[in-house]
């Protein structure tokens, strides 16, 4: 899928946009939305409140299990280590943006993820034109990109995150 004229205007968009979120204009951005969707058609509860605003992913501390300040973290004397379908927070040049984890290898200076509301720049401003822009994409990423790493299913799993 593809956007039609590159403005948000896809009809998979204002699926994303508007079934948990009705006052949200059609084809406003949509990295959080297509995010939120792809957790609750999993059968997951997100604990995000407004998930639109792509920061907002990052603010339940609780449910960080990776951050670019402190790498892996550790709680209950247990290291939490990014797994698929986590959701990827990107923070740079005052832009945010989310997506999902799709492969994380220890040592790895990258990771792979799935996004929605991509660019052929990506949110460091570099072009890397794959011709699959728009809706969305499967990134690599660089891991010095990213803000954080967020589990925020922990509650519907009814047990300790791993």
């Amino acid at each position: 899928m593809r956007e039609t004229t590159n403005r948000n205007d896809h009809p998979r968009i204002a699926i994303y946009n508007t079934t948990y979120h009705p006052g949200l204009a059609k084809n406003s951005p949509y990295c959080g939305t297509s995010v939120e969707w792809a957790i609750k058609q999993a059968g997951w509860n997100s604990v995000i409140e407004y998930a639109p605003m792509a920061r907002n992913w990052s603010l339940k501390k609780d449910y960080i299990v990776w951050s670019r300040a402190t790498g892996p973290l550790t709680r209950n004397g247990r290291k939490y280590t990014p797994q698929r379908n986590d959701v990827v927070v990107f923070y740079s040049s005052g832009r945010w943006h989310v997506g999902l984890l799709e492969d994380w290898q220890e040592g790895n200076a990258y990771c792979k993820t799935v996004e929605g509301n991509t660019s052929d720049r990506g949110v460091n401003g570099i072009k890397k034109p794959t011709g699959r822009e728009g809706v969305y994409d499967e990134k690599i990423r660089n891991k010095k990109d990213i803000y954080c790493i967020v589990r925020p299913y922990w509650i519907a799993m009814h047990v300790n995150p791993q």
